[in-house]
């Protein structure tokens, strides 16, 4: 869902756009339920979605539809709807399974620090040497523990 709200912020700087401030708004309320259950167990999670997120989580995808019928196909906040309805198909297992995540933040900000520091990384390996190296230093690890 954060991809999806990102399209939209972008939008709503670049135009101002009703249409993409509504979204961001009904997406917050999405994001709100989420933050109501977290903690919970995914049984909890679960219902509540049901009761409270399907509903909105429904009228968001087709109100989406309905302004895509009122805007110009090549603009930038129908790329962003068009964006946004594909992604919604894909997303609403998590309404019905409480351990799924509203989006993958968590996955994003955990990758993010192997991303930083291959990037930031002052040795030129290429990503074989540097796997064979990785994997040398863990054989090694586990070999002194042996000992």
């Amino acid at each position: 869902m954060a991809h999806i709200r990102r399209k939209f912020v972008d939008v709503h700087k670049s135009q101002g756009s009703a249409i993409a401030d509504e979204t961001i708004k009904r997406i917050a309320g999405l994001y709100a339920i989420e933050k109501d259950v977290r903690g919970q167990s995914p049984d909890q999670r679960a219902r509540v979605r049901q009761e409270k997120a399907r509903p909105v989580f429904d009228d968001l995808e087709a109100w989406l539809q309905a302004q895509l019928t009122q805007i110009s196909g090549k603009s930038a906040l129908a790329g962003a709807i068009r964006y946004g309805v594909t992604r919604l198909k894909r997303l609403r297992p998590y309404l019905d399974d409480g351990c799924l995540s509203i989006d993958n933040n968590a996955a994003e900000r955990g990758m993010r620090a192997i991303a930083v520091g291959r990037k930031n990384s002052h040795d030129r390996l290429s990503s074989t040497e540097r796997a064979a190296s990785f994997t040398q230093s863990v054989t090694h690890s586990y070999m002194v523990q042996m000992d």
